[in-house]
């Protein structure tokens, strides 16, 4: 995952290598756990990781769980992992607990925290945005389209027209056209 690359890197250049995890169940947690164990124990920094802290927003409507373990949690850089529903609710109990300020640094990882609004977040948030997830989901289905599309013409111009052997059909043919159906690609 670049996003928690470039956090390391941040980290390693201020010298914040005492941390926690926060997290929730949201899918991709598992994986997110090993990679920051991965670039934590194989390094020569010396990264000491406080606790992983993991939430369970969905079954704590009041926050008062969340808030607890939030408080208890004696970290000042947190790595968050969660979706974005979840992330209002864990900054609005990171406010209650007094952990939100300044003295408090937060990066949040993963796809589902690139479209973070400005209300009710910490005063002290890092997000690493990748420069496609700016674009709206329309915009990046059309480029993905569109580089599946330029593959297969260089395919077909380099194997050759005829050559349909070791390939289910033809794109180009009739039976196969791209339909524009609202809200949907055909």
């Amino acid at each position: 995952m670049l996003q928690l690359e470039v956090i390391f890197e941040v980290l390693e250049e201020y010298d914040w290598t005492a941390f926690s995890v926060v997290t929730t169940r949201h899918h991709g947690y598992e994986d997110f756990l090993a990679m920051v164990e991965g670039m934590t124990d194989g390094s020569f920094i010396g990264w000491e990781r406080k606790s992983v802290v993991v939430l369970n927003v969905t079954d704590d409507p009041g926050g008062a769980r969340t808030k607890r373990l939030l408080k208890d949690n004696e970290a000042q850089v947190r790595l968050l992992y969660s979706s974005l529903e979840e992330a209002e609710l864990i900054f609005r109990a990171a406010w209650a607990a007094g952990q939100a300020g300044p003295s408090h640094m937060w990066f949040v990882v993963g796809p589902a925290l690139s479209g973070l609004g400005l209300e009710g977040l910490p005063k002290a948030l890092f997000a690493i945005r990748p420069q496609g997830w700016r674009d709206e989901p329309r915009r990046r289905i059309a480029k993905g389209v569109s580089v599946l599309t330029h593959g297969a013409m260089a395919l077909r111009r380099d194997q050759g027209a005829n050559s349909r052997a070791q390939y289910a059909g033809n794109c180009q043919s009739d039976g196969n056209q791209t339909h524009r159906v609202p809200d949907r690609i055909r």
